[in-house]
């Protein structure tokens, strides 16, 4: 299935969109995912695809690396009304179209990477080597010998290059 299919109003730009250029935070790893969307046909006097106003809508996904948990939201950034702040909304997503995000991030490289720096945040057991949080895909208590196997089978440059990186 292709994602996006069943929608009418918020499409990708490019069917075959690729996911680069990640945002990393503390919690998350962000990707815009360019789209073609003009809200002036679906809401009333709304009027952000003019030349007298420079608002504008994007789309992000979002990875929760606490959660291993998938989000899609619309933000509108608000450049020409004082009075009103940007805000975003969620998106909800059917079970074949959070299957569709997941299998991107997963075989996308630098998701890939964000997701080793950010594992030397985590607590882990030194004389164990348990981790002692829950993060992205691995559970508490995952030893480290699975975790740097997990990261070897995922990224193509493998586990040497990643070790190198932090």
């Amino acid at each position: 299935m292709k994602p996006f299919d069943k929608t009418k109003l918020l499409k990708p730009v490019d069917s075959n969109f690729e996911l680069t250029e990640p945002d990393y935070s503390y919690d998350s790893i962000s990707f815009y995912i360019p789209t073609y969307f003009n809200p002036d046909l679906y809401f009333e006097n709304i009027n952000i695809a003019t030349s007298d106003n420079e608002d504008y809508i994007n789309l992000y996904l979002n990875y929760n690396l606490g959660k291993d948990g998938i989000e899609l939201c619309i933000i509108y950034n608000n450049l020409c009304d004082e009075v009103y702040d940007d805000f975003s909304i969620d998106v909800e997503l059917d079970e074949a179209n959070e299957n569709y995000l997941r299998k991107l991030l997963f075989e996308n490289q630098e998701f890939i990477k964000g997701l080793w720096i950010g594992l030397e945040d985590i607590p882990m057991n030194p004389e164990t080597e348990e981790l002692e949080s829950d993060y992205a895909v691995f559970k508490i208590g995952t030893v480290k010998n699975d975790i740097w196997g997990w990261f070897n089978k995922h990224f193509k440059k493998g586990i040497n290059y990643l070790i190198n990186i932090v």
